[in-house]
């Protein structure tokens, strides 16, 4: 090859370099964007999703409904339903009239 071969192929693996890199940070960036991620993070805080409204195949019905698509999966996956919750049945009711249904906040 000769020199001016050599550097437009320098160049053109350079710009490729360039490119690749600016997707890999901007798939950083969206992952670490997503409900998933940001809910997943959440819960090393302790914080979780706690479905307290019953009839969580509604829920989840709803949350697809909203038209979310990925973001209402992840949210979905990462939601803990109260009903399924190793209480007492009494202890569950008591957190459900405390939440309102999830419009009380504390």
């Amino acid at each position: 090859m000769d020199d001016t071969t050599d550097q437009v192929l320098t160049e053109r693996i350079q710009e490729q370099e360039r490119i690749i890199s600016n997707l890999r940070e901007r798939l950083q960036a969206a992952e670490e964007n997503s409900a998933d991620y940001v809910v997943r993070r959440l819960r090393l805080h302790g914080t979780i999703l706690l479905h307290v409204a019953g009839d969580m195949p509604k829920y989840e019905s709803s949350v697809r409904a909203e038209g979310l698509e990925r973001m209402g999966e992840d949210l979905i996956s990462q939601t803990w339903d109260l009903d399924s919750a190793p209480l007492a049945d009494d202890v569950k009711a008591a957190v459900k009239s405390a939440c309102n249904n999830g419009l009380y906040r504390w």
